[in-house]
């Protein structure tokens, strides 16, 4: 199966689970095809990548789609948490491989500490029990577009990558509100900002690192 043709399909796939997200559908299927198919899009691509973080990428994808599995069920909503906290931790490790770290990233370091400490503050009364979980996980999302702010810019693809983490950001700060405060800024917002995150991250670090095989 061609690289094209997965990307087509992670198209297809993306389109339908959306769908199902504004009909409020069952998603069983469709949510968990989403980073099946951009893992095999990146499978693909896997050989021709040379970067000792290649693998890391790898299973940081595939903890992704475990955590697209997990939260399938609220039952499983810390596991799920979990499971996008590793995807998170491994991106930034992959990404400080590339590092080239100036005066802005120390800005950006600081910006993402006041921003990120605004929101907590914002959702602190409604978090409950959920305080360490989320304030941790927050601080692994700065992290992560941290470390992609201070990749080499002389890599193509950087600003796929770093606007992937922002779109991150976007995504999960929406469920934090949508999860923990009356506001619903919706379900459609949450999942469009992910999808079109994992694809920018995704080939975003294959542009970067990839050479024709």
């Amino acid at each position: 199966m061609g690289r094209k043709v997965l990307l087509f399909i992670f198209a297809i796939v993306s389109m339908a689970d959306l769908y199902q997200v504004y009909l409020g559908g069952n998603r069983v299927w469709t949510k968990p095809l989403i980073m099946l198919a951009l893992g095999g899009y990146y499978l693909l691509h896997l050989k021709d990548i040379n970067s000792s973080g290649k693998f890391i990428i790898l299973v940081a994808i595939v903890s992704a789609w475990v955590g697209d599995v997990l939260l399938l069920s609220d039952d499983y909503f810390l596991f799920g948490l979990g499971s996008f906290l590793i995807m998170q931790v491994l991106f930034s490790i992959s990404f400080w491989k590339d590092r080239s770290i100036s005066q802005s990233s120390f800005l950006y370091g600081a910006f993402l500490l006041l921003s990120t400490g605004a929101i907590t503050a914002f959702l602190w009364d409604s978090l409950g029990d959920m305080v360490l979980p989320v304030i941790i996980y927050t601080l692994a999302i700065a992290l992560m577009s941290l470390t992609a702010f201070a990749r080499s810019r002389d890599l193509s693809g950087y600003w796929l990558v770093f606007g992937g983490t922002l779109l991150f950001m976007i995504s999960d700060t929406v469920l934090g509100i949508h999860e923990f405060t009356d506001l619903n800024l919706g379900k459609l917002t949450v999942m469009s900002t992910y999808i079109l995150a994992q694809y920018f991250i995704v080939d975003g670090y294959i542009k970067g690192h990839a050479h024709e095989g």
